[in-house]
């Protein structure tokens, strides 16, 4: 079985959460992203997004983006 990697531009892998905003998604989006991944999180909630967008990058500290997109998935 063969593992298909998205990465970025820059190498980096991706990783894509849904329900970031929150809880375990919000605490697993974080670790990526101060791992240097390049974090996308998908919510329902607008604001919701784009409070947990701020706080992830902020503790990625520059190494990865984030996106968000708001889906009901």
């Amino acid at each position: 079985m063969s593992r298909n990697k998205i990465q970025g531009t820059d190498g980096a892998p991706v990783v894509l959460i849904t329900g970031g905003t929150s809880g375990i998604g919000l605490a697993t989006a974080t670790l990526f992203a101060e791992q240097g991944y390049h974090v996308a999180i998908c919510a329902r909630n607008q604001e919701r997004l784009t409070m947990a967008i701020e706080k992830i990058s902020q503790a990625s500290g520059g190494r990865g983006e984030v996106v968000g997109f708001q889906r009901d998935m």
